[in-house]
């Protein structure tokens, strides 16, 4: 019985591992997918043109900013600076931009860890 029991316990464990990778692999796919074309897969972006994620204060500093820019888009060119646009994304669910943005924290950020009763208390205001 204490065999079954280790067993079972493994299994669980092992689950609960590929579960971690399968949120990671998703937000690394939706990142493949929307933004590395632009921001490129190491996330340094193209020199003046499209932002850098890596030390991005959009990843270091409060999870709305960052969630807020994703589902809403961002033009700079509002700010009177040089016309930057970036797309919105607001179809994204709140598990989907849970995964995306813990990949980009873990990849390009600090490893902030978001949660997605976070995400869905973010009130992105236009």
């Amino acid at each position: 019985m204490k065999i079954k029991s280790k067993l079972l316990l493994f299994a669980l464990g092992l689950l609960s591992i590929s579960s971690c990778d399968d949120t990671y692999s998703q937000g690394q796919r939706i990142y493949t997918a929307l933004c590395a074309n632009c921001h490129m897969d190491d996330g340094s972006g193209l020199n003046q043109l499209i932002p850098r994620l890596k030390g991005s204060l959009y990843l270091t500093g409060q999870k709305q900013g960052l969630v807020c820019v994703i589902r809403q888009g961002f033009r700079a060119d509002s700010l009177g600076l040089t016309l930057k646009y970036m797309p919105a994304h607001p179809k994204m669910t709140d598990v989907e931009m849970t995964n995306l943005v813990n990949y980009l924290s873990r990849s390009f950020g600090n490893s902030k860890y978001f949660k997605l009763e976070d995400i869905r208390n973010i009130n992105c205001i236009n």
